[in-house]
C-alpha cells in the first residue's frame, strides 16, 4: 500500500507540473543540470506481477529523453567532465546518463539510441556480474516470488498465491535487505530461499548482465561509452568494515582499468540510499582516485558544486514513461538542489 500512495503522489506531482510548466519556460530559466540514472532498457512487456517494473524503461522513452533534453536547452556530457563543465559554465544546462549494473539489454538497446544521437554514456559495471559470481537478489526474488505459491525467507514463511500476495512478499523481500545488519548474510539467505523453489540466482545474471568479454568488445568498439566502478559484489557499502569497504572500491577500480585500458573516474554506490553510502564511502572513493560518485537519492546539480563525491540522480522510471513528465523532470521543480 505504501508504493502504492508513493506512486500516485509521485504521478499527482509530475503531471500538475507538466501542466504547468510548459517547455519554453524551461528553457529560459533552468539553471540546474542533471544526472540520468536507468537499469534496463529494453522492450516493453506486460508482465501482471513485475515488482522491479520501475527499473526498466523501453528505447523509445530513452529517445524521447534525449530529444526533449535538448529541445529544453541541455546538453548532453560525459558524467565525468560534469564538474569541469559546470565551473567553467555556471549557467550552462547539463545531462549525463548513467546506466547502473552492466545489463546485457544496455548494449543491445541503449547503446543503439545514444549512438544515434552522439549522446555519451555510463556504465556503471560490477566484477561479479561480468565473472558470474554475484548474483542480483532483486532480480532472483522476483524470479523466484513469481513462479511459486510460496516463500520461505529466512524461516519467515510467506503466501504467494495471489498477485496481492506476490506482491506484499516482494516488499517484505526488499525490507528484509535493507534492513539487515550484514549484507551478505542477507543476500545468501534470499538466494537459499530462491533455490528452494528452483530458481539458479547465478543463471539469471548469466542471461541478464554482459560478460567481460562482451563488456571489453562494447569500451573498444563505442567510444561513446565509459565505465565506471560499482563494486565488486554489488554490497551495500556502509554495512561494510572499513577494510572490505574498501577493497570492493579499489579492486573494482583496478579490475576496470585492466578491463577497458581507462582509469575510471565515477562510482555508483550500490542502492545509493542514505543506508547504503555517506561520507565514509564516500571518502574512500576519493582516496582511490575516483573523482565523482552518483547516488540514487534525487536532486539536481547546483551551478557551483559544493562536492562531487555524493551527488544526486534522476531515475527514468519504468512507472512515468510520457514525454510530458520528461519536461516535468526538467524543470527541476521537483528536485532540491545538491
Amino acid at each position: 500500500m505504501k508504493r502504492v500512495a508513493r506512486h500516485l503522489a509521485i504521478r499527482s506531482a509530475l503531471e500538475a507540473i507538466a501542466a504547468t510548466h510548459p517547455r519554453a519556460p524551461i528553457r529560459r530559466k533552468a539553471g540546474h543540470s542533471l544526472i540520468f540514472t536507468m537499469h534496463h532498457v529494453c522492450p516493453a512487456e506486460m508482465k501482471p506481477f513485475d515488482p522491479n517494473a520501475g527499473l526498466s524503461i523501453t528505447p523509445e522513452f530513452l529517445e524521447t529523453v534525449i530529444e526533449e533534453c535538448r529541445a529544453c536547452g541541455f546538453s548532453p556530457v560525459r558524467l565525468h567532465e560534469l564538474p569541469q563543465r559546470l565551473a567553467a559554465h555556471p549557467k550552462g544546462r547539463f545531462v549525463a546518463f548513467t546506466l547502473d549494473d552492466g545489463c546485457r539489454d544496455n548494449r543491445d538497446h541503449a547503446a543503439p539510441v545514444f549512438r544515434r544521437h552522439n549522446v555519451p554514456y555510463t556504465l556503471f559495471v560490477t566484477k561479479g556480474f561480468a565473472r558470474r559470481s554475484a548474483t542480483m537478489w532483486w532480480e532472483t526474488a522476483e524470479a523466484a516470488i513469481r513462479g511459486a505459491d510460496h516463500w520461505n525467507l529466512d524461516g519467515q514463511p510467506m503466501c504467494c498465491e495471489t498477485i496481492a500476495q506476490k506482491n506484499e512478499a516482494y516488499a517484505r523481500t526488499v525490507a528484509f535487505h535493507a534492513l539487515a545488519g550484514n549484507d551478505n548474510a542477507a543476500v545468501t539467505a534470499i538466494e537459499l530461499a530462491a533455490e528452494e523453489v528452483g530458481i539458479d540466482g547465478l543463471a539469471i545474471v548469466r542471461t541478464q548482465t554482459l560478460s567481460e568479454r562482451e563488456l571489453k568488445a562494447l569500451i573498444t568498439s563505442d567510444d561513446l561509452a565509459d565505465f565506471g566502478v560499482h563494486t565488486l559484489n554489488h554490497p551495500a557499502l556502509a554495512k561494510l568494515p572499513e577494510d572490505i569497504m574498501r577493497r570492493e572500491i579499489t579492486e573494482s577500480v583496478s579490475w576496470i582499468e585492466e578491463l577497458s585500458g581507462r582509469r575510471p573516474a565515477a562510482i555508483a554506490y550500490p542502492y545509493g540510499h542514505e543506508w547504503a553510502c555517506g561520507e565514509r564511502e564516500a571518502n574512500a572513493a576519493r582516496e582511490a582516485g575516483l573523482s565523482i560518485g552518483v547516488t540514487t537519492r534525487p536532486g539536481k546539480l547546483a551551478r557551483v558544486l559544493s562536492q562531487s563525491m555524493l551527488l544526486p540522480r534522476v531515475s527514468l522510471n519504468g512507472l512515468y514513461q510520457e514525454r510530458r513528465f520528461v519536461r516535468a523532470f526538467l524543470s527541476g521543480r521537483l528536485l532540491k538542489e545538491t
